[in-house]
This record gives structure tokens, C-alpha cells and sequence, in this order.
């Protein structure tokens, strides 16, 4: 058993890396002076009152690596305080070219200071000869950092909004603070669909006619604070910096790309079935699965590295809590059973 769990798990990440996609932008925020990025795609705001409130470009700061990173290129985004009183501004990056079907994705760090409204999102537009203008149609994913799970080692909220009068402000509560480390978040929007995801997992879908539409958004990113006690709050008592390492975007696409490259350890993310937060564990974990499986008969069964089942949980619900209980500390894989058919595999690290 041990050999052929091992092979299977090798032989999907050898298809992972042959079925890779490219994505039609891939914005890897490699330092750029001035307001346009050198390829033309992309305009700091401001200096004038945006989406985000007052917005000035002063507020984006570029930087060639960041600590504990591997990859190159991270945006820094800052909401200023309020010394003194009225001064406060934010900052927001967007594209100039709109974008229709397809998968959106950010991979970005939240700030822990409490006041601001972090944000990744689409806004329905045009750029007709360099005037912008805007539309209903919104999908966002926003963190309110005047929240308490801004003060929590595992805890995190991401609201999630389809505008107009869709879906207007779904809450995913996740296993993690966005303020500890970069995740992904991203959006699959499909004709009259949207699939909401986190670390390329499905977590909500919301259906409505109004997403089968030929009408196209922007791309925007942006780290602001409203003064409104109920979305953010602040302005920051000291300026709230949000990182973002890059954007991608995949045309007409109707499932979660594959990345180019795959890393051994990401290999719960990449199958786009199960996440598992956080991993390495030391006392007990959550096991997420998507929304687009339809739970039936579902089984989630653990093996040690010499492929010995050592524990079976059924799964009822898309969220699961896995404790170590007497395991010893190790490695372990996992495969998740539904319908009696094998969907997904992967690695768990107790620590």
C-alpha cells in the first residue's frame, strides 16, 4: 500500500506540472517607477478621493524580495494615521484593461493594525482613450482589521461581496489570520456563476443571472480605511501596510489552473479539493473541502509512512476538525474516499 500511495501521489504531481497553465497576466510587482507599470497594464491611484477614500500614490511602495520569500516583486500598500486629524490616506493599484470570464487570483499578507479595509477585488468598467468608468458589477474579497480575529493565532474572516444585490457581504470564517502570512485568494467567475476561493480551494458559490453578462471588470487592489465602525473602522492608529507578492489572471478558464510548478508541499492546494490549515499541526487541524464536491458517503482515512491506515474519519460537513489525539509526531498521507471513488490525496505533518 505504502508503495503504490506513494507512486499515485508522484504521479499527480508529475501531471500537475504537464497539464500547468499560463496565465494572460501575471502582475509580479517587480519594483516599476511612476504611476504605470512599465508594461501599461497598471495605474497606482490617486492622488483623489477612489474607491478606497482618499488615495495617494506617496502610499505604494515596491520592494525586490521580502523576508522568509522566495519569490520576486511585493507591493506594499499603506493607510496613513490620522496625525494629524484629516491627514489619513490609502493607496489602491488597478488595471486598466478589463477582463471577463476567467479565474482571478492574489497572493497577499493583510495588516495586523486594526482600522482598515484590505481588499482584492473586480469592478465592472471601461477605458474608453484613458477615461475610466464604472459599473454595478463588483466580486471582493475584504478584510476588516478593526475585527477580533485580527488578535487570534487561527482564526480569520473574509467577507465576500457580489454587487449589485447578489451575494452582498457572505462571511467565510478560515482556520487562519490572514495577518500571519501570504495566502491566496481568488475568484472564479464562469456565466452565471461565481466560485469564491481561498488557497485554491472553493469555499462559497454564489449563482445569480446577472453573472452571465458581457460586461467586464477591472482589477483592483487596495488597502484603505472608511471610519465606518462597521466596515474597518479607523482611521489606524499607525499606518496599516497591506503586501501583496503578485496577480494572476486565467481567460474563460472553468476550473482552478494548475500552476506551472508544484511544490511537493503544496500538493493539498494544488489538487483544488482539500486545504488543510494549518499544516504542519501540532493538536488538531481543519480539513476543508470544496463546494464543488457533492458529499456522499465521504471518508477521510490516514496512513503512516510504511502505509498502514492509522485513522478513518467520515465526513459529513466541508469543514472537518482533525485532532492528532495519540499519533506520534511524523508524517503522515491522507486520501479522501466519496461515492467510493478516490478524489483527492495528500501529505499531513504533525509536528
Amino acid at each position: 500500500m505504502k508503495k503504490n500511495l506513494l507512486f499515485t501521489i508522484g504521479i499527480f504531481i508529475c501531471l500537475s506540472v504537464v497539464n500547468a497553465q499560463t496565465p494572460q497576466i501575471y502582475q509580479d510587482f517587480l519594483p516599476w517607477t511612476g504611476n504605470l507599470s512599465p508594461d501599461g497594464i497598471w495605474r497606482i491611484a490617486g492622488v483623489w478621493n477612489g474607491t478606497g477614500g482618499q488615495l495617494d500614490p506617496a502610499n505604494v511602495a515596491f520592494t525586490q524580495t521580502y523576508p522568509g520569500e522566495t519569490s520576486q516583486g511585493f507591493v506594499y500598500l499603506t493607510q496613513t494615521d490620522n496625525a494629524p486629524a484629516g491627514s489619513e490616506s490609502g493607496a489602491e493599484i488597478q488595471s486598466l484593461t478589463t477582463y471577463g470570464y476567467g479565474y482571478y487570483e492574489v497572493r497577499m499578507k493583510v495588516t495586523d493594525v486594526a482600522g482598515v479595509c484590505a481588499a482584492f477585488f473586480t469592478k465592472e468598467g471601461t477605458n474608453v482613450s484613458g477615461k475610466l468608468t464604472y459599473g454595478e458589477l463588483e466580486f471582493d474579497h475584504e478584510f476588516l482589521t478593526n475585527e477580533s480575529w485580527l488578535s487570534s493565532s487561527n482564526i480569520g474572516k473574509d467577507h465576500f461581496s457580489t454587487h449589485p444585490n447578489m451575494d452582498v457581504n457572505y462571511i467565510h470564517n478560515s482556520s487562519f489570520n490572514p495577518s500571519l502570512a501570504f495566502h491566496r485568494y481568488g475568484f472564479l467567475w464562469q456565466p452565471g456563476r461565481l466560485d469564491y476561493t481561498v488557497d485554491k480551494v472553493i469555499v462559497h458559490t454564489t449563482t445569480n443571472s446577472g453573472l452571465n453578462t458581457t460586461v467586464k471588470n477591472f482589477i483592483m487592489i487596495n488597502n484603505w480605511s472608511s471610519g465606518n465602525v462597521n466596515w474597518g473602522g479607523g482611521p489606524p492608529q499607525k499606518n496599516a501596510i497591506t503586501i501583496y507578492d503578485w496577480i494572476k489572471f486565467y481567460p474563460n478558464v472553468t476550473s482552478i489552473p494548475t500552476d506551472q510548478t508544484t511544490n511537493v508541499m503544496d500538493i493539498n492546494q494544488e489538487q483544488k479539493v482539500v486545504l488543510v490549515s494549518p499544516n504542519p499541526f501540532q493538536t488538531d487541524c481543519s480539513i476543508f473541502i470544496s463546494h464543488e464536491v457533492i458529499l456522499k458517503d465521504a471518508i477521510l482515512k490516514m496512513y503512516d509512512v510504511c502505509g498502514r491506515e492509522v485513522k478513518a474519519i467520515f465526513i459529513s460537513n466541508y469543514e472537518t476538525t482533525i485532532s492528532k489525539g495519540e499519533l506520534p509526531s511524523g508524517l503522515y498521507f491522507y486520501a479522501l474516499v466519496n461515492n467510493n471513488e478516490n478524489i483527492s490525496k495528500g501529505k499531513l505533518l504533525i509536528q
